[in-house]
């Protein structure tokens, strides 16, 4: 879950914030990525991971990697020591299942 809120600015300088919102990038999807921030392993659990893809995509939308996740692993140790920090985006398509999309932010390293 990622809390937002907007800010305002006037042309006199003056600013006003929303109410802060909270939104949910997983579609509902038992998946879960740790940590993040991560510096340079990522760790992907979930039950829908047997044979699904994964992209990750930089802050311009080009695919960075495509991976296919091993068939009966629990959890997926990623390493992400060849990427440059910054914010990226990573989607998980399982074969029987909804796609799952998220933020990553690689920081650190």
């Amino acid at each position: 879950m990622v809390y937002y809120r907007l800010q305002q600015m006037d042309f006199d300088g003056k600013a006003e914030y929303s109410k802060i919102v909270n939104v949910v990038f997983n579609n509902g999807q038992d998946i879960t990525l740790y940590p993040n921030p991560a510096t340079n392993v990522l760790h992907i659990s979930g039950k829908n991971l047997n044979d699904a893809v994964l992209s990750i995509y930089d802050a311009l939308g080009q695919k960075m990697t495509f991976t296919l996740l091993r068939k009966g692993n629990k959890e997926i140790a990623l390493n992400l020591s060849d990427f440059r920090n910054g914010l990226y985006s990573i989607s998980i398509f399982p074969k029987n299942g909804q796609a799952f999309t998220q933020q990553l932010i690689i920081a650190g390293h």
